[in-house]
């Protein structure tokens, strides 16, 4: 009966250890999934808060479009409605309508070079 009880108890014994062991590897496999989980919320976190800049730098760039590009190409396309319909009769008025056309080219211009810095700093950022 002895002999039983000491082979029952060491089958038990092996049984605790098997049980240890796998617990200790659940353990560990739960701190894995945890840290990688961890992982994978900074990431979300990170493209989020790029998606955000990106939508931020898709309104400015709206804005220009809508605003401060319309405006000087609403002018041009404006002085040459007027040239096609009424012609200018005199050099002054040439020289007037010319001048006007410099100035809204040279804005367009500028505003378009400050949408290409705003979109070169957004990539240079990626």
């Amino acid at each position: 009966m002895e002999d039983k009880v000491k082979k029952r108890t060491e089958e038990l014994e092996k049984a605790y250890e098997e049980i240890r062991f796998r617990n200790d590897e659940l353990n560990q496999q739960q701190e894995e999934v945890l840290s990688i989980n961890n992982h994978l919320e900074e990431l979300v976190r990170l493209r989020t808060l790029k998606i955000k800049k990106q939508n931020d730098q898709l309104r400015e760039y709206a804005y220009f479009n809508a605003h401060k590009v319309r405006g000087p190409l609403a002018r041009i396309l404006g002085i040459m409605y007027l040239v096609k319909v009424a012609p200018p009769q005199s050099l002054a008025e040439i020289t007037e309508l010319v001048n006007k056309l410099h100035d809204s080219a040279q804005e367009l211009d500028l505003t378009i070079r400050e949408i290409n810095q705003i979109l070169d700093e957004g990539e240079e950022e990626d």
